[in-house]
């Protein structure tokens, strides 16, 4: 993995562009650059990678095979970009990296389940557990990791993980 990429978002960004808009010129209306701008971002890309992104047949740029699997990396990669800028903005607005839950035994599992599954939906960036618990009644004493209850059957705490 390289963590030093020789390729910047904006270069990335301008291979989307030019493909989306479906030219050049159109791709520099959009990012408000210049033609030569965009040109020079996607050739200056080709050069660094070693690959031909575009073959150009009369006026019209198309993607090689190269390209089309460049094109769809790089609409991950700034989806991904765009996802981790949005995790940070939440953290910074307050939002906890991850939310822990200790929920009774006796409440309804499909219930939790989908309020944590909702919960994930609304807020992806915060990583949510939950821990099942006997209520105190049930418990008479805590040994080896295990609740056992007065009729001696054990109640064991179970956690399932949502990321």
């Amino acid at each position: 993995m390289a963590l030093n990429p020789r390729i910047s978002l904006e270069q990335w960004r301008s291979l989307l562009a030019v493909v989306d808009a479906g030219g050049y010129a159109q791709a520099a209306a959009v990012l408000h650059k210049s033609q030569s701008a965009v040109t020079y971002a996607v050739q200056k890309m080709e050069s660094l990678l070693g690959v031909k992104i575009f073959e150009v047949i009369g006026r019209k740029a198309r993607l090689t095979a190269t390209g089309q699997v460049l094109y769809r990396r790089a609409k991950a990669l700034l989806e991904e970009a765009g996802t981790l800028e949005s995790a940070a903005g939440s953290l910074a607005a307050g939002w906890e990296p991850e939310i822990k839950l200790a929920v009774e035994i006796v409440f309804p599992t499909w219930l939790l389940l989908e309020a944590l599954s909702r919960f994930a939906r609304e807020r992806p960036d915060t990583a949510s557990s939950s821990t099942r618990r006997c209520s105190a009644a049930r418990r008479n004493h805590f040994s080896s990791g295990e609740w056992t209850s007065p009729s001696a059957r054990p109640c064991r705490p179970a956690s399932r993980a949502i990321a």
